[in-house]
């Protein structure tokens, strides 16, 4: 997590919890703003004349060289936070678009129900 290595960005994110971050008043073009609104600093704050593919591109750079057994841990350190789930859901799928997921494998398992229950058995009365 982030948090544990940036204390900066520890600060922040405590600070936006406990609902004691400085609130912006006015816009970049000096819009008033309602009291609860919050500026992201810029190092996690995507460029307003941004699309999509850009903030997936900056966010997720490099996932075209990512192999899948190494997605975990390609993707755990990185986030996408929107103001809607609209949006969220949109942003999924255009990363579920880029993912190479057409290879499939069936795995066969050999399952069986426990009929009769003994001393040696270790299950739970």
């Amino acid at each position: 997590m982030r948090a544990t290595g940036d204390d900066g960005y520890a600060n922040f994110c405590l600070n936006v919890g406990n609902g004691t971050q400085i609130t912006a008043k006015v816009t970049e073009d000096n819009h008033e703003l309602q009291d609860c609104v919050i500026r992201l600093p810029s190092e996690i704050a995507c460029q307003h004349e941004w699309e999509a593919d850009d903030l997936m591109s900056w966010v997720y750079e490099g996932l075209p060289h990512v192999l899948p057994a190494q997605w975990c841990q390609f993707y755990e350190p990185r986030a996408v936070v929107t103001p809607t789930n609209d949006t969220a859901d949109d942003l999924n799928h255009k990363m579920l678009q880029q993912l190479d997921c057409h290879s499939e494998k069936v795995y066969c398992s050999n399952d069986s129900a426990v009929t009769e229950v003994d001393a040696e058995t270790p299950y739970p009365q």
